[in-house]
C-alpha cells in the first residue's frame, strides 16, 4: 500500500517512530492494527447514529460551563 502523506504529517510520523523505538512502518502498521481491533470491538450497534445517545439541553450547558471554567 502506499500512502499519501504531506512533508508535515511523514516528518511527525517520523518523529514519533524514532522516539518509540519502531520504523515508520510499524508504527502505521500498529495504528491501523488498533483501528481495526476498536472497529471490531465496537460492532455494528456502534455504526448505526440513531442509537446514539443524545445529551439533554441541561447536560449540554453542564458541559460547556465546565470547559469555560477550565
Amino acid at each position: 500500500m502506499d500512502l499519501q502523506l504531506s512533508y508535515d504529517q511523514r516528518a511527525r510520523l517520523e518523529l514519533i517512530a524514532i522516539h518509540s523505538g519502531v520504523t515508520m512502518e510499524q508504527l502505521v502498521l500498529e495504528a491501523a492494527e488498533l483501528l481495526l481491533e476498536r472497529d471490531a470491538a465496537d460492532g455494528p450497534a456502534a455504526k448505526q447514529p440513531w442509537q446514539q445517545r443524545f445529551l439533554s439541553s441541561v447536560e449540554l450547558d453542564e458541559r460547556f460551563f465546565r470547559l469555560l471554567r477550565h
